[in-house]
């Protein structure tokens, strides 16, 4: 299968070309979006969240709160506890919001 990449703006004259299957999730604070890739490597775009999830327009790729996205192909557990989290293939935990994921489960599928 050939990978789908894209083109995103990482500086004033700076343009990177990402690989959609190596980003694990997005992070959102305010009009800067940070692009954490499966490498560890973490990009910082002057873009909010929503305007990058269109830009990148992947179904692999879902919102799952106000300031967050992540990779459903990088997710491996669901905590729907008290914590509601999402623990992604490096381990990591980023909560999530029921009014943006109504159903955890089609995350692992």
């Amino acid at each position: 299968m050939k990978k789908k990449y894209t083109i995103l703006k990482t500086g004033r004259h700076e343009l990177t070309k990402v690989a959609i299957d190596e980003i694990l999730y997005l992070k959102a604070f305010g009009n800067y979006t940070d692009i954490v890739l499966d490498s560890g490597k973490k990009l910082t775009i002057c873009q909010n969240i929503k305007s990058i999830l269109n830009h990148i327009n992947s179904s692999k790729l879902i919102r799952i709160s106000r300031n967050g996205a992540v990779n459903k192909n990088k997710t491996i557990k669901i905590v729907d506890g008290r914590e509601k989290a999402i623990v992604l293939a490096n381990n990591e935990k980023l909560s999530f919001s029921k009014s943006y994921i109504s159903n955890p489960l089609n995350l692992l599928r």
